[in-house]
């Protein structure tokens, strides 16, 4: 295929291993694919950072018969049509404690296919301009996430999560919200198990028949919401603060912002200094505040 890394089987007999890999700055808008699995077995993708990459379809694919694991990655301020894209027959991987924010494009395309399967859990997506995800022919099971601020440029018929006529969802002890349309079924023959999400407000998300008082994000009707989560589940990934201002005061900064939800936050830290590529060079713990000069 027309990409950068291209790990191709079915020669290999063990796992392909990926540790601490750093793919940065790869302006290449006429390659289809920064990094791809195919045919390769039961590949393992483990603490890699994927910094402001410029592709045309997709930053990593996982095509036939590719069991992966893939874990403790960061996606963030990248280019391409997909995120992530996953399909074929025989596939079935595993994708956990990935943050995936920023990113101009979609942050999950799930293609399916005979004998698919998908599990994703311990995730963070946020602000990813095409959308959370759409999920297509196969089993998507997702749990423990954080999906919030998606989907701003979506061509679909949610800035969540879509599922086409033939997708199965399965989404639960999430917190789902700032995206508008959460979850979009078009699948009428399966409703999508929603239970027990976070949803943005105490009052549920908005649903035309199971909810309509509620005041999070919205689903459809091929959805089953009830019952859903009053605050934050804490075993998701902590969500992003968010309406941060800065404001300039003679010689200092005003930082304001609105307080986490979450019951178990500590406190706030600011980072700042020269960009290190990862963070910055400097922090500093200022409390549980939501304001600091």
């Amino acid at each position: 295929g027309n990409s950068i890394i291209s790990i191709h089987g079915p020669s290999f007999t063990g796992n392909v291993i990926i540790n601490d890999l750093y793919l940065y700055n790869n302006i290449s808008p006429s390659t289809n694919t920064l990094l791809e699995f195919i045919d390769s077995d039961y590949p393992i993708m483990n603490r890699c950072f994927i910094y402001n990459n410029t592709l045309q379809d997709n930053l990593i694919a996982l095509w036939e018969r590719s069991y992966a694991m893939l874990s403790n990655i960061i996606i963030t301020e990248n280019s391409s049509t997909d995120v992530l894209h996953v399909s074929g027959i025989n596939t079935n991987p595993q994708l956990e404690n990935i943050i995936i924010a920023g990113n101009l494009g979609r942050a999950l395309n799930s293609n399916g296919g005979n004998s698919y399967s998908l599990l994703f859990s311990n995730a963070l997506i946020k602000d990813n301009s095409g959308g959370a995800g759409i999920i297509n022919n196969g089993s998507v099971n997702l749990s423990n996430l954080s999906v919030i601020e998606n989907g701003e440029l979506s061509e679909y018929d949610a800035e969540g999560f879509t599922i086409t006529e033939s997708g199965l969802l399965t989404i639960g002890e999430s917190n789902i919200f700032s995206n508008g349309t959460a979850l979009y079924n078009n699948n009428t023959s399966d409703i999508v198990s929603a239970e027990n999400n976070y949803w943005g407000h105490s009052s549920g998300p908005y649903h035309p028949t199971q909810n309509t008082s509620g005041q999070g994000d919205s689903l459809n009707f091929f959805t089953d919401i009830d019952p859903w989560l009053t605050e934050p589940n804490v075993d998701a990934p902590i969500s992003p603060p968010t309406n941060v201002f800065k404001q300039a005061s003679g010689n200092d900064i005003i930082l304001v912002w609105d307080a986490n939800l979450e019951s178990d936050v500590a406190g706030y830290k600011i980072h700042y200094g020269d960009y290190t590529g990862y963070s910055y060079a400097n922090n500093i713990d200022v409390g549980n505040v939501a304001s600091y000069t």
